[in-house]
């Protein structure tokens, strides 16, 4: 898990500056791209590129591309864009058709636009993690298994800590009432042994008394 932290840590200063670097672009560098009828080279091969990993279709269209630029969300539907969003396939045609060329670089980019040299940074910094992140994919899914697996023997611990925890409540219990019972029995055996010695007493008088009567003359 470290290991692709690590990894995904690296690429993530790109992404920051990618974003900061968006924040430059001014309404007015998209209403110059817009203005174009027929746009610099690099200038439409950066939009071509941003567009197509926003999902738009005809890129190679400059109309459709303008359309896109008109859009009030444009700038922020590249903000909000994840690199966990870039499918391999969309990521590997952005790699061979612009990322390829020697041209493709934000100082090239940011001389033939000021709206462009960031847009290039940003579609690298995608790019870039979204390959990372793609790498780790198998490590990444050995740790979700991993940690799976643990949550359920943490749930099974559990488990097994409330059953010996009901267990020893129970047994507990049982002990409590077995102590009462006890308590109760001895105080039974106490009382019948009290009144056993009050009968005997009442015998005892009562045979006192008949040998009492026996021992009188009998009237004539």
């Amino acid at each position: 898990k470290k290991e692709a932290e690590e990894q995904l840590s690296e690429a993530q200063p790109a992404l920051d500056e990618a974003a900061a670097a968006l924040n430059t672009i001014k309404p007015e560098y998209l209403r110059e791209i817009r203005a174009y009828t027929t746009p610099p080279p690099m200038v439409k091969k950066v939009l071509e590129a941003v567009c197509m990993v926003l999902g738009e279709k005809k890129v190679a269209d400059w109309d459709v591309i303008k359309a896109a630029t008109r859009k009030d969300d444009f700038l922020q539907q590249v903000r909000s864009f994840k690199p966990s969003q870039l499918g391999e396939e969309l990521r590997l045609k952005i790699k061979k058709n612009y990322m390829s060329s020697a041209d493709f670089n934000y100082e090239t980019a940011q001389r033939a636009s000021k709206c462009a040299g960031p847009l290039v940074k940003w579609i690298v910094a995608q790019v870039r993690y979204a390959e990372i992140h793609i790498s780790i994919k198998p490590l990444r899914e050995s740790i979700e298994a991993l940690e799976s697996e643990m949550a359920a023997k943490k749930a099974g611990l559990e488990l097994a800590e409330k059953t010996v925890g009901d267990n020893n409540a129970a047994i507990k219990r049982l002990e409590e009432e077995y102590s009462d019972m006890m308590q109760k029995n001895s105080a039974i055996k106490t009382e019948i042994g009290t009144v056993a010695k009050r009968c005997e007493r009442v015998l005892y008088m009562e045979d006192g008394l008949i040998q009492a009567d026996s021992s009188a003359p009998i009237p004539t």
